[in-house]
């Protein structure tokens, strides 16, 4: 009887081998999940505008993902990855099994330099590098966190003045909520706290007659009157305060 019992395999040392067992499984499995060899990408789809992030840039972030197994390319930190980059504003990854990867980024589109960062079209800050190429831009100054009035003030007073061939060089909000702006030849418009698209459209209606052809000797327009004009001349020193009901008439 002795012999009997010795002879039968313990159950402690059954469940051992097993849990061994599976654990080598595993990571075989684990080990073939992440080669590359055996799940590579071999596909893959940039959707970009290039505008402002190049090519060799994309290809940079991506590099070190596309050695990667397809099963276990990670999207998320791929997009964390490319979020770090100012130029992208949004990106978009999607797996297509069995090898095929597709992304698509959304890059950040400048329209004017707030104070001294980029302003997006979004009404997003951000800032990058050699700011100095964008010097061509609108500037917008402000408070803090009303970047988007300004912007939305922009677009609409830019379509009145455009109709005259006026543009924006130079759009300031200041502390006390009172609004200026200089044009692109120089003439500082200042437009006070209120009804600013209102004043602009009255400047607008007699600029033809009055300062189209002799715009360049302007030096400021004061349009905070309710009922006039206030001109300051480069080479005059009189101040010429007109009257809408005898001279826009």
């Amino acid at each position: 009887m002795n012999t009997d019992i010795q002879a039968k395999p313990s159950g402690n040392r059954i469940f051992v081998l097993t849990i061994f067992a599976l654990i080598l499984f595993a990571r075989l499995v684990i080990t073939i999940i992440a080669d590359p060899q055996f799940f590579p990408i071999n596909s893959l789809k940039i959707e970009a505008s290039y505008q402002y992030l190049s090519r060799e840039k994309i290809q940079e972030i991506i590099a070190p993902y596309l050695a990667q197994s397809f099963l276990v390319f990670s999207e998320r930190k791929l997009k964390n990855d490319f979020k770090k980059n100012p130029w992208v504003e949004n990106i978009e990854i999607q797996k297509v099994w069995p090898d095929h990867v597709i992304v698509q980024i959304k890059e950040r589109f400048p329209v004017a330099v707030w104070n001294n960062m980029l302003l997006s079209e979004k009404g997003e800050l951000f800032k990058v590098d050699k700011m100095d190429l964008f010097a061509d831009l609108p500037r917008f100054y402000g408070p803090q966190h009303q970047q988007t009035d300004v912007l939305h003030i922009y677009e609409k007073l830019s379509k009145l003045l455009l109709a005259q061939g006026l543009v924006i060089e130079k759009l300031r909000l200041r502390d006390n909520q009172a609004w200026e702006m200089i044009l692109n030849n120089g003439v500082l418009i200042r437009l006070g706290k209120r009804d600013m698209e209102e004043r602009i459209s009255r400047f607008c209606k007699v600029y033809p007659k009055l300062f189209a052809a002799t715009f360049d000797r302007v030096s400021s327009i004061d349009l905070r009157y309710s009922n006039g004009i206030a001109v300051n001349w480069k080479k005059d020193v009189d101040q010429i305060n007109s009257n809408p009901k005898k001279q826009m008439g």
